[in-house]
């Protein structure tokens, strides 16, 4: 065996133990933050020799460290070192040995050790004519994503040969390279530089240069890359008041399918984060809230190393509980979950949520009790216009609550309540005003309702589609009395209804009759009612023969404004409306104010639409 074979050898030998096997571990970017030393002031020391391992004076020895050109000479027994400020760990360097009479040679070293320092061990360079042939020879290898594992495109990569060339390749569809020169001298090793938008450049890719070998592969082949990762700021404000909100939970799923929630205005980690630690305080920020520097109130960052550069991420912004979510009395803090996202776009800043700052509203309800307690009365609320929210009915104990996402901070509703035997609490005739005033449970109080006297009068009836004249189950029909308020009842399954009241007063158009079924229906005049007005003849029967309005006289039914009118009975306008079918035209002609025609298109031409039209005389 040669000599310049045997230091082959020794060179593979120490260079597998100095470079090959850190290098396994570098694999593992993600738990960088865990480990010892990662910035300091580092060394790369060693010893040049000749093949026959004695020191070689002399030699210029030169490295690049963050732009900056560091020369040193050997010293007579051949050692050399350079001090690396301010160095981080995974960085690679190119080492240039050059002498005259004497071949250059390159070796590769990489900060790869927790102390920061890098023993070369002895690099041997050779007599001028004393190594392989003048020849053209490659460097080639993988570049991998860290996450998909598969080869990336478009990775540029490059490094220096031994005579000072900057050599380059860009990776193709599979992530593979080839680097090529005629000053890749056998027995030297480069370190490759990886470098990809999006993506951490990596400095630490080495390769040796095999004696007598054209081709050689990169240590370690494939070397993936790791993607850029950003931080996501969050700021939050109180409803339409635009005042810093604290103790709001802000959390989104990385790429790497982790869970990751922080709180407005802490508790927040300390820097540098440890493993597994992703909530720094918002230094180095100005608040959009408060326009202060640094001020976390309202604030939540997140920091995690698979928050890619490139990525959007879906967060949800809540402050809730579970009594919140039961609707117990009394709870308070309650806000409505935001949807949301973020844009990472820099690894060097922070990455705002859409909008900067999130308003999170209020999620109140109101509730309250009604006397006497018992199940079964129908509460229904109204906003500030008088428009249907929502209704619900009372439990054993005469509890109801009213939730409705319209709900909104110091609105004013209206709430009504209907219950059979009591007058009803209507719109204009006892309802109960609220006013909106804690994010939370709302308390309307006790709303009391006065027993009707016994009926004297009944009066019946059918309610119809208008289209089809098919009954309509489970509409409410109400009639007013005017000395006891509403009388209410409910249509059975054949749309028949029967109410008992003082209907005493026979005087024409006297008692106004309204037809209700939200939702699916709409009425005539207002929004889910049809209203009409009816007389009687005086039959004082109840619950014997009630006075029937499906077989009226003429004259028993008044008009009920837009739409059909009169008729042989009130049976006419016992009918409820579709929704979309209904419209009226306003217009500034006399002609136009009540003269509608309404037809299915279906009826017409046996295709699904609606003709509305209108005439003239």
């Amino acid at each position: 065996m040669d000599s310049k074979t045997t230091q082959y050898l020794r060179r593979s030998f120490l260079f597998f133990i100095l470079l090959v096997t850190p290098l396994l571990a570098m694999n593992c970017f993600n738990s960088d933050k865990a480990l010892p030393g990662l910035y300091g002031t580092g060394e790369l020391f060693g010893k040049v020799v000749g093949p026959d391992g004695a020191g070689i004076a002399s030699v210029t020895i030169t490295t690049t460290h963050q732009g900056n050109v560091l020369t040193t000479t050997s010293s007579s027994s051949g050692r050399f070192s350079f001090t690396l400020p301010d160095v981080k760990r995974g960085v690679g360097y190119n080492v240039n040995f050059a002498k005259t009479n004497f071949e250059t040679a390159n070796h590769a070293a990489v900060v790869s050790l927790p102390n920061l320092k890098v023993d070369m061990g002895n690099v041997v360079i050779y007599v001028t004519g004393g190594s392989a042939t003048f020849a053209e020879r490659t460097i080639f290898g993988q570049i991998t994503g860290n996450f998909s594992h598969r080869g990336l495109a478009g990775v540029n990569v490059y490094t220096t040969d031994t005579a000072g060339h900057f050599v380059t390749a860009v990776t193709d569809a599979n992530g593979e390279f080839v680097l090529r020169s005629f000053y890749f001298a056998e027995g030297s090793s480069f370190a490759l530089t990886a470098e990809l938008a999006g993506y951490i450049d990596r400095t630490d890719i080495t390769a040796y240069i095999g004696i007598n070998s054209l081709q050689n592969r990169i240590d370690n082949n494939p070397i993936a890359i790791y993607n850029l990762f950003g931080r996501i700021t969050a700021y939050v404000t109180e409803d339409s008041l635009g005042t810093v909100l604290n103790g709001v939970s802000v959390k989104l799923k990385n790429s790497n399918n982790q869970d990751l929630t922080c709180t407005t205005n802490g508790p927040y980690n300390a820097r540098p984060l440890q493993a597994g630690e992703y909530c720094p305080d918002m230094k180095g920020l100005l608040s959009p809230i408060t326009n202060i520097m640094d001020d976390n109130a309202g604030g939540a960052r997140i920091e995690n190393d698979f928050l890619f550069v490139g990525k959007r991420y879906d967060i949800t912004i809540s402050k809730t509980s579970a009594n919140c979510t039961a609707r117990v009395n009394a709870t308070t803090d309650c806000f409505k979950t935001v949807q949301t996202y973020a844009n990472v776009t820099s690894a060097a800043g922070d990455n705002p949520v859409s909008g900067q700052k999130v308003p999170l509203y209020w999620d109140s309800w109101i509730h309250g009790l009604i006397s006497p307690a018992g199940s079964g009365a129908t509460v229904k609320l109204y906003d500030s216009s008088n428009t249907f929210l929502t209704q619900t009915t009372t439990d054993g104990t005469g509890r109801f609550v009213l939730d409705n996402p319209s709900i909104k901070r110091a609105g004013v509703y209206k709430i009504t309540v209907e219950r059979s035997g009591y007058s009803s609490r209507l719109i204009g005739s006892g309802d109960v005003p609220v006013t909106v005033t804690i994010a939370g449970a709302n308390n309307a109080g006790t709303i009391v309702l006065t027993p009707l006297p016994p009926p004297t009068h009944c009066v019946r009836g059918t309610v119809r589609d208008y289209w089809s004249t098919m009954p309509i189950p489970g509409a409410t029909v109400a009639i007013f009395d005017a000395s006891n308020g509403w009388r209410t009842a409910i249509t059975d399954n054949l749309g028949e209804f029967n109410i008992g009241g003082n209907f005493s007063d026979t005087t024409v158009d006297k008692y106004k009759l309204q037809i209700a079924k939200p939702p699916g229906y709409t009425g005539e005049t207002e929004v889910a009612k049809q209203v009409l007005y009816f007389t009687h003849s005086g039959v004082a029967a109840c619950p014997g023969s009630p006075f029937d309005l499906d077989s009226a006289a003429v004259g028993a039914c008044g008009a009920s404004g837009v739409g059909p009118t009169g008729g042989a009975s009130c049976s006419s306008q016992l009918v409820l409306y579709p929704v979309g079918v209904f419209a009226a035209i306003n217009g500034t002609q006399t002609f136009f104010t009540q003269q509608i025609k309404q037809t299915y298109e279906r009826f017409l031409t046996d295709k699904n639409g609606l003709t509305i039209s209108a005439r003239n005389g």
